[in-house]
């Protein structure tokens, strides 16, 4: 996975958020590819984990929820870069 991705879902889960501004979705990490396996904590606890893209459209999704609620519009929302 790269953290780069979070963008690709973001704007193909949140296309209005994204366009209205939102969610800026402009931001860069310059960091590094993280690869994990979870199946021996799955067999261990018996459960199946979340992807990362489940996580990511879940932690947005709530997110987004959070700034509707407080009324947030386009242009209150700032991104640092």
């Amino acid at each position: 996975m790269q953290w780069e991705d979070i963008k690709v879902y973001t704007k193909k889960n949140f296309p209005q958020e994204v366009e209205k501004g939102l969610l800026p979705n402009s931001g860069f990490f310059s960091g590094f590819t993280l690869k994990c396996d979870s199946s021996k904590v799955e067999k261990v606890l018996g459960i199946k984990l979340k992807s990362f893209q489940d996580m990511i459209v879940d932690l947005v999704g709530q997110y987004v929820e959070l700034l509707k609620n407080e009324g947030a519009s386009e242009t209150t929302i700032k991104v640092v870069t």
